[in-house]
């Protein structure tokens, strides 16, 4: 018995510091694991520190992501943040969990980047989606050759005799506006203008650009504002899917999962029914028949920017080697330079507001084309580009999603832009007397509100930068 005792006693006690080898072994390699993969997230995120540029805080394995995907506090309240304290006014880095991402503020470094050194940063980052999702063949997810044809068959749309043309169709826009926010003001304690900004936005790009009459004024709900509003609407599961699929895209095409927004298809079964009309022989000579004309083969020479600027040496030497990343487009460049892509996605913007742009250019003559608009004192030549290509990018499906882009990406950034422009001239009082007075210069010089007088409102300009 004794025996027995004592050998169930060495059995336990041999089986307990076998499990207590076996506990710290466990332990040292899930301890091993985690330092691994700390090390790899430090030397991840010293890309910019090796080079000289200041980053905000992070943390491990993230980065940013939990500021920019935050539901509590808007990114752009955190650019803000980055801009005044972390020398983003000049430029910061970011880290989107593991890419670098270069926030630039610099007016002189954002002038280079679009248009001095523009060889360089011709792609957007694309925004992948689902499988044969439209937003995949929209302007802004185009790269290289596609992206070059298809811009230089939009072009057309904004040349100043095109505006010219559209200036009625906005009067009349802008008319209704004006009677449905007073009669909103007589029957309400208050109206919410950023509402009826965006009835009005919708309504004059759907006529302007497209001939469609959305006719938002008369009725309570707009249905075309309200799919545009759906489209800007992120929620955390949206957003949760957004960075799965462009993060890890083939992940996110195995499990099938839907990022496309419901409101375009909405946006693209009005432009299908828009297109069928037009193909039976209604034409505008707006953006859609050019879109239509390309792919038909119509247009044999069409105007195209010319992305193969000459690569000239930069005068601003801070940040040469940072200026080599990838940066993302941005709605923020100075005026007349981002007329025509009408604005970007939340996710795509990462560069900073940079309110201190001076206001270098006024607008004394007619309008600025297109081209300079996009080139700002670049060359644009006229070159042709064989039929076969513009129909290759141009197919029906490509027709229809720049149409909807057309539609929902001037909706939120013009609406907002007035918005905020009004809430400012209503704060000071001072300076909406001043703007007053230059329209009503204007009216006494041309009898009524015309595009020249428009063009020529310097204050007004200014009140909108």
């Amino acid at each position: 018995n004794l025996t027995r005792i004592f050998s169930c006693v060495i059995n336990r006690s041999t089986n307990h510091s076998l499990s207590v080898r076996m506990g710290i072994e466990v332990w040292l390699l899930v301890a091993g694991v985690v330092m691994a993969a700390w090390a790899y997230s430090r030397w991840r995120h010293s890309y910019w520190s090796s080079r000289g540029v200041s980053t905000p805080p992070y943390l491990p394995f993230l980065g940013h992501m939990h500021k920019l995907l935050s539901l509590s506090q808007t990114r752009w309240h955190y650019f803000d943040e980055v801009y005044h304290k972390y020398g983003g006014s000049t430029f910061s880095g970011l880290y989107e969990q593991y890419r670098p991402v270069l926030m630039v503020g610099d007016p002189d470094l954002l002038r280079n980047i679009f248009v001095k050194d523009f060889d360089h940063f011709v792609d957007r980052r694309k925004f992948v989606t689902e499988e044969g999702s439209i937003s995949n063949e929209m302007l802004t997810n185009l790269t290289g050759d596609k992206w070059k044809i298809l811009r230089g068959i939009l072009t057309p749309t904004f040349t100043s005799g095109k505006m010219r043309s559209m200036f009625p169709l906005m009067c009349e826009k802008a008319d209704a506006l004006v009677s449905f926010s007073l009669k909103e003001a007589a029957n309400k304690p208050f109206v919410d203008m950023k509402v009826n900004f965006g009835r009005f936005t919708m309504d004059s790009i759907a006529s302007c650009a497209f001939g469609i009459e959305c006719n938002s004024f008369k009725s309570e709900v707009s249905e075309f504002s309200k799919y545009a509003d759906m489209f800007f609407t992120f929620s955390f599961s949206k957003l949760l899917k957004f960075t799965l699929f462009n993060m890890f895209p083939t992940i996110g095409n195995v499990l099938r999962i839907k990022v496309e927004s419901p409101a375009v298809n909405f946006f693209a079964n009005v432009i299908e029914k828009t297109i069928a009309a037009r193909n039976a022989g209604q034409r505008r000579g707006d953006c859609l028949d050019l879109l239509l004309d390309a792919r038909t083969g119509v247009s044999q020479s069409i105007i195209t920017d010319t992305s193969t600027v000459p690569h000239n040496q930069s005068t601003t030497t801070q940040g040469q080697t940072a200026l080599e990343t990838i940066i993302t487009d941005t709605s923020t460049v100075p005026h007349k330079q981002s007329t025509t892509t009408q604005g970007q996605t939340a996710l795509e913007t990462i560069i900073t507001d940079t309110s201190t742009v001076p206001h270098n250019q006024s607008t004394t003559t007619q309008d600025r084309t297109a081209q300079e608009t996009i080139n700002h004192d670049s060359s644009v030549s006229n070159v042709n580009i064989p039929i076969s290509q513009s129909k290759e990018v141009l197919t029906s499906k490509s027709i229809v999603a720049q149409s909807v882009l057309f539609l929902v990406a001037g909706y939120d950034t013009t609406a907002s832009t007035l918005a905020f422009s009004s809430f400012l001239l209503a704060k000071h009082p001072i300076h909406q007397q001043r703007l007053r007075e230059e329209i009503k210069q204007i009216i006494q010089e041309y009898g009524d509100i015309t595009y020249q007088g428009i063009m020529e409102a310097k204050f007004l300009d200014a009140c909108l930068m």
